[in-house]
């Protein structure tokens, strides 16, 4: 298999620029509650960049990590949906299940982004026998 090196350095790069500026972004809202909407509209951002860069790596390179990515993400979509429209609970609920739930997955993408970008081919030589 053979990783893309510099889309994977392209998209580690986005990451870190967007979510850099998450945090910045909800030290503002103590200040103005109106940056908590953006913070949210760039946490959305970060999240499609993720899926969108995962279904490339899955289907364009065939990367077992973003399968695994992917069908997690499906899975929480699923839960997402279950606990908005079929237990019927309140937006609050649901919305910090999006929030805090998201974070350590955009986290974990990031980590397997970090480490696709710096791996080295092994070679002959790294071979054990």
């Amino acid at each position: 298999m053979k990783i893309p090196k510099k889309f994977l350095e392209f998209d580690f790069r986005i990451q870190v620029l967007f979510v850099a500026f998450i945090p910045v972004i909800l030290s503002l809202t103590f200040f103005n509650s109106s940056f908590f909407l953006l913070m949210l509209i760039l946490w959305f951002i970060v999240g499609l960049w993720q899926v969108i860069s995962a279904l490339i790596l899955t289907l364009g390179y065939g990367i077992e990590s973003r399968k695994k990515y992917l069908l997690f993400v499906a899975i929480y979509f699923l839960a997402l949906y279950i606990s908005i429209s079929v237990l019927s609970f309140s937006i609050n609920i649901p919305g910090i299940l999006l929030l805090v739930m998201s974070i350590p997955v955009a986290i974990w993408y990031g980590y397997m982004t970090y480490k696709d970008k710096n791996r080295v081919p092994k070679s002959f030589w790294d071979l054990e026998f």
